[in-house]
């Protein structure tokens, strides 16, 4: 993550001179690349909030190159909504973790935090995710889909 970090999420980081959000420079980094960006996810950046929501599956195809997301949570809607985040041609997926960091709450990831789009040097586009766990993901991608509907589960 870039712009929306752990440390600045969980307070750690240096307030010298009182530093700006994040959002004002993530806004500025997207204007910059919005054209570069596939319609998907603009509306994706435009229409759902996965804050506080929990991953329930998460699959990676290795023969296919797609990464497929799935996560519950309240949105914008204030509904229980199923979310489902298709990653396709992608090249590369990491998770990070700090045993150290991590605020308290539920098992797994943890609520999915904030995220951030950008472009990579290769011409893909880049997903960034960090966690309440601590944990960051990271997918480089070639297109992405989402899909919402109600959810059938329940978070507890």
């Amino acid at each position: 993550m870039k712009y929306y970090t752990f440390e600045w999420w969980y307070g750690e980081e240096e307030e010298e001179d009182e530093p700006a959000h994040p959002y004002t420079a993530y806004s500025s980094r997207i204007k910059e690349i919005e054209n570069k960006l596939p319609n998907s996810v603009k509306e994706f950046m435009r229409d759902v909030s996965m804050h506080d929501s929990k991953i329930i599956k998460l699959d990676i195809g290795v023969d296919d190159k797609t990464v497929r997301v799935v996560s519950l949570g309240y949105g914008l809607n204030s509904y229980l909504t199923e979310y489902e985040l298709c990653y396709s041609g992608f090249t590369h997926y990491g998770t990070t973790s700090d045993p150290e960091k991590g605020l308290p709450g539920p098992h797994g990831y943890g609520d999915w935090g904030y995220d951030e789009f950008d472009l990579c040097d290769t011409g893909q586009f880049m997903h960034s995710v960090i966690f309440s766990s601590g944990i960051e993901m990271t997918i480089k991608f070639s297109d992405f889909s989402f899909k919402q509907k109600p959810a059938e589960a329940k978070l507890t």
